[in-house]
Parts: structure tokens; sequence; C-alpha cells
């Protein structure tokens, strides 16, 4: 059970799962006892690059969600990364 993930364990896929949301699937199930802070976390989107704050992080199983204060636009590729604190 990974406590969360550093270089050697990445998520196997990072995408859009709400219009708010960026969901991270791992390979194998996460510790929920050990949920990043929401500072962690970073998204930037846009062709002007516009950060956007992490307000809640949820693990469950293999799945972390992070939800965003603001939408992402259609046709976003936002660039997402975390950093522990």
């Amino acid at each position: 059970m990974l406590i969360f993930w550093t270089r050697s364990h990445e998520p196997s896929s990072i995408t859009v799962a709400e219009p708010n949301k960026i969901k991270y699937v791992f390979d194998e199930n996460l510790d929920t006892g050990s949920v990043p802070s929401t500072s962690d976390f970073a998204a930037l989107t846009g062709t002007i690059v516009t950060p956007k704050t992490a307000t809640a992080v949820e693990v469950a199983g293999k799945i972390v969600k992070v939800t965003y204060s603001s939408n992402f636009v259609p046709g976003d590729q936002p660039i997402a990364s975390y950093t522990p604190g």
C-alpha cells in the first residue's frame, strides 16, 4: 500500500474527471489515512498560464481526486503537479 507517491511510484494516469477535478490513478491501493494537503497540489491551464487552487483531496483505493476552486475549460490540457509538503 502506498502512503503517497514518489518518483518511483507515480500515477499510471492523470485525467480531468469532472469539470473541477483531476483524477490520479495508481497501480496499487493508497493509504486512506495519509491524505495530502491541498497545498501539495497545483494545476496550470490555458495558453496564458492560469494557476488553479486545490480545495479538497479525496483518497479511495487506487484513486486520488483533487477538487479545484474553478472548472477546467473544455479543451484545456492542464498541467498537474504534486509536491509533498
